[in-house]
């Protein structure tokens, strides 16, 4: 997997924002920011990436609504 975390960023959290962006385009449920299955210290900032994550992921479908062009997929 290529590493896309910048500098002094956890690649981790590089990843769990990937995969959840991901399942929320599938139209797929995500799993709770304290689910026990995601590394603990990733869990608050998740918490506080998952409105934007939400956002960007409902405009991305209300462009596609309208006609538009759809965004490229992420990588992966």
């Amino acid at each position: 997997m290529t590493d896309r975390a910048g500098p002094g960023e956890d690649p981790r959290l590089a990843e769990l924002t990937e995969a959840i962006t991901r399942r929320l385009l599938a139209g797929e449920p995500i799993d709770s920011p304290d689910d026990p299955a995601q590394p603990p210290d990733c869990a608050e900032s998740i918490r506080e990436l998952l409105p934007t994550i939400l956002e960007l992921v409902g405009l991305g479908r209300g462009v596609a609504r309208a006609g538009q062009p759809s965004p490229p997929p992420l990588p992966g």
